[in-house]
């Protein structure tokens, strides 16, 4: 695992984010949680072989950006296609070892069902994301059993970096583990990297 002792907190008067920081190097120390950079992986071949020796152990896979795993080159593939293989691999590693897998990935810039305008950050703030938003293929959402969404509520407050906080919403576009559904809304403290639920 990387060297979680060297993640330094941006605020360490935060005594929240100090803990959950301890935490996790708790975890790292007792060999329960592991931090690789995708870009240093190899293909999904390389990523089953870091998943193989821990598939008894309650594993939880997570991959932060998946538009960033490599794919094995294909001799004219496009993007598209290589995040259909991406999205093909990532539901035969959940299948074949019986462990979630959680991913993270973008919307398109412009909404599918967005109205046609002149301002398009109008568009979106009056826009909500749907399914087909999934950049580049509707393969990742096909293949999930779960799919939660998350956008500003506002975005002229998201960009706006003098905003102490802004709100952004979850909502859950296709579920099949269990009956939530809907949407919540959180609040995001910028100067304190912290997202609280609204009450």
């Amino acid at each position: 695992h990387r060297d979680l002792h060297s993640f330094p907190t941006r605020r360490s008067s935060d005594l929240a984010k100090h803990r959950a920081n301890e935490q996790l190097i708790s975890w790292a120390d007792k060999g329960r949680y592991y931090i690789y950079d995708v870009g240093d992986i190899n293909g999904f071949d390389s990523i089953e072989q870091l998943v193989q020796p821990h598939v008894n152990k309650d594993l939880v896979v997570v991959i932060d950006g998946i538009y960033n795993a490599d794919m094995e080159s294909r001799k004219g593939s496009n993007i598209r296609e290589d995040n259909i293989a991406r999205s093909t691999r990532l539901k035969r590693m959940a299948d074949r070892y019986h462990i979630p897998v959680i991913i993270t990935s973008e919307l398109r810039k412009q909404p599918a069902k967005a109205s046609q305008g002149d301002n398009k950050y109008g568009q979106l703030n009056e826009s909500k994301p749907v399914l087909d938003d999934l950049m580049e293929t509707g393969k990742y959402g096909f293949d999930a059993s779960l799919v939660v969404m998350m956008y500003p509520e506002n975005r002229d407050d998201h960009g706006d970096s003098t905003m102490p906080e802004y709100s952004v919403v979850a909502k859950f576009v296709k579920n099949k583990l269990n009956g939530i559904v809907g949407e919540y809304r959180f609040r995001v403290r910028r100067f304190h990297a912290r997202i609280e639920e609204f009450e």
